[in-house]
């Protein structure tokens, strides 16, 4: 059947899953599993696609990949599809609304680009309110649309709570329970999994970055394909032991990798469909050199902006020795993923995708 419709019509890609529900797998829906890899392998922007379909699991497949959805509607006597942007008579009927939205796709309707947040949080009940809504502050005037992804990194206070009371009175809040501590590395492949924007960036919900330096980030988002803050006040937020840890790990990443940023843990922004190209690994905080050094490698460009910090203590996880084994685990990986790395995907993305503000310098660089 597979090798006839591949006859008859241009399709790209054929994927099946032969488990049932009790094989607990990532690709059956509605999990977003296959979606998500058929993404990556393709090299497509799911926040940008259409799930189309004509059951409840295509639906909540779509959603949780981040794509837009639409129900061809069969009326079938099962449990009802929710929540779909839009329901159609017939595939005729959904591919003439596809090709009508394009243009509304191509571009935002006032030009600014749009951006998924991940805040993840583990016991952090006295500070996640606040926190969260002063980030929601500041990404209401910079995107035309934003979304949140609260993640409670399995809190044993009133973390979780207290993110479902905020998101009942924001819709662009969405909380997700870990059902234990998984880490931040976890939480971020998390959030990139569920990212509906083009652009995604992960702010710890303790508000060890002040919203105040955001609007300095979020500024030079679209002038290049990763905006990479780096620390001007670590001298005061950091005790000696930390700021000399830090400053070799930056040492010690550079020289591995041919490369001269400033900072590795500044919580980057990065284009969502850019990140879903690679195969993290890292739980820990270590996930963010693991990001950076496999982009950089595959020629994206970044902008490196100054910002201050705001840790509330001098006390970190970092010194653990669990997340030192972390990140030693981290190195050794990206040692031998670099050198295997095939960066053709990454850069086919970004050369069919380059956003229209880059275009307009590039072409009045020309003129």
């Amino acid at each position: 059947m597979h090798a006839r419709l591949r006859q008859l019509l241009p399709i790209d890609d054929i994927r099946t899953c032969y488990h049932t529900d009790n094989d607990h797998c990532d690709c059956r829906k509605p999990k977003p599993g296959m979606l998500i890899a058929a993404a990556r392998d393709h090299g497509l922007d799911l926040s940008s696609s259409f799930m189309v379909g004509d059951r409840w699991r295509d639906i909540d497949a779509g959603r949780a990949a981040g794509c837009r959805t639409i129900l061809i509607d069969r009326d079938y006597t099962e449990r009802p599809a929710e929540h779909a942007d839009m329901v159609a008579s017939s595939l005729l009927d959904a591919t003439q609304f596809i090709l009508k939205d394009e243009p509304a796709r191509r571009n935002t309707s006032d030009g600014r680009p749009t951006i998924t947040l991940i805040v993840p949080a583990l016991n952090e009940e006295k500070v996640i309110t606040e926190t969260v809504r002063q980030i929601r502050s500041v990404a209401h005037g910079q995107f035309s649309q934003f979304e949140m992804l609260l993640i409670d990194d399995g809190s044993s206070d009133g973390t979780g709570f207290l993110m479902e009371a905020l998101a009942t009175d924001h819709p662009n809040l969405r909380v997700i329970h870990n059902p234990r501590n998984l880490g931040l590395g976890a939480c971020y492949r998390r959030g990139v999994a569920e990212a509906r924007h083009q652009y995604i960036m992960l702010l710890c919900g303790d508000g060890g970055m002040p919203a105040t330096s955001l609007p300095t980030i979020f500024d030079q988002i679209d002038r290049a394909d990763i905006v990479i803050p780096y620390i001007t006040n670590m001298r005061r937020i950091k005790s000696p032991m930390r700021l000399l840890l830090s400053r070799a790990y930056t040492v010690l990443l550079n020289l591995m990798f041919g490369l001269r940023l400033r900072y590795y843990n500044g919580l980057a922004v990065h284009r969502t469909e850019l990140v879903r190209c690679l195969d993290l690994q890292s739980d820990g905080f270590g996930f963010q050199a693991e990001v950076l050094v496999e982009l950089l490698k595959a020629g994206c460009s970044y902008i490196e902006v100054g910002v201050k910090g705001a840790e509330k203590t001098k006390r970190s996880s970092a010194l653990r020795l669990r997340s030192v084994f972390n990140v030693l685990q981290t190195l050794w990986r990206l040692r031998w993923r670099v050198a295997h790395f095939d960066g053709s995907r990454v850069r086919a993305l970004r050369q069919s995708a380059e956003s229209p503000r880059s275009q307009a310098r590039r072409a009045a660089a020309g003129r």
